[in-house]
Order: structure tokens, then C-alpha cells, then sequence
């Protein structure tokens, strides 16, 4: 699952902020959530807290495709330093106290 933002124009601040899914063996990101709004979303919970449901029930249920059921597993989170930071619900990456792996202080 990928989170990042996107600008849609350049004279306003409204952005798309977009979920994407990697399915195994393909090789394409594919849209699983879109947030519209100006800027970036106000709470990282209310942004994800959909996705976080749905995704809970298709781990314990399976996602069920054309009369198959395919197990679905979340394997991470891959972002951009400023995504990373939004879901985490912490600092920005150009913090004083930004590392998300160790208690390092910065300049």
C-alpha cells in the first residue's frame, strides 16, 4: 500500500491523495482510495479508517474474485518521507526529532 499526495493545479490547493495497492504479480499500482480536498487531509484517522476496515475484513475473509477467494495480506507501507510521516502521525522528515527507527536528534 502506498499513500502520497498529489497537486492538481497550481493556482489552488486542492490535492488528490491517493491509496494504491500492489497486487502480487502485477506490476501495476492500482487505486484502492482517493481523497479530494484542499491540502493534505486534516486527520491521517479519518483518512484511513475506511481502508483500515475493509482491509481488516479482507485479510480475515478473503477477497472473494469470479468465484475464487485470494487471501489479502498487507506486506507495508512504502512512502516518501513526508507520507510516511503523515500516516505515522508524526513529525515531518525535516524535524529536530523526525527518525522514525531511533531516538537520534537532529540539528
Amino acid at each position: 500500500i502506498n499513500v502520497d499526495g498529489l497537486p492538481l493545479f497550481k493556482s489552488t490547493r486542492q490535492e488528490f491523495w491517493v491509496l494504491l495497492a500492489l497486487i502480487k504479480g502485477d506490476n501495476q499500482p492500482t487505486p484502492v482510495g482517493v481523497f479530494s480536498g484542499a491540502g493534505k487531509p486534516n486527520n491521517c484517522n479519518d483518512f484511513l479508517r475506511k481502508f483500515v476496515k475493509e482491509a481488516n475484513y479482507l485479510a480475515e475473509h478473503g477477497l472473494l474474485h469470479q468465484g475464487q477467494v485470494y487471501d489479502v495480506k498487507i506486506i507495508g507501507f512504502p512512502c516518501d518521507a513526508p507520507a510516511r510521516s503523515f500516516i505515522a502521525g508524526s513529525r515531518g522528515h525535516t524535524a529536530k526529532n523526525a527518525c522514525h527507527k531511533c531516538t537520534a536528534i537532529g540539528v
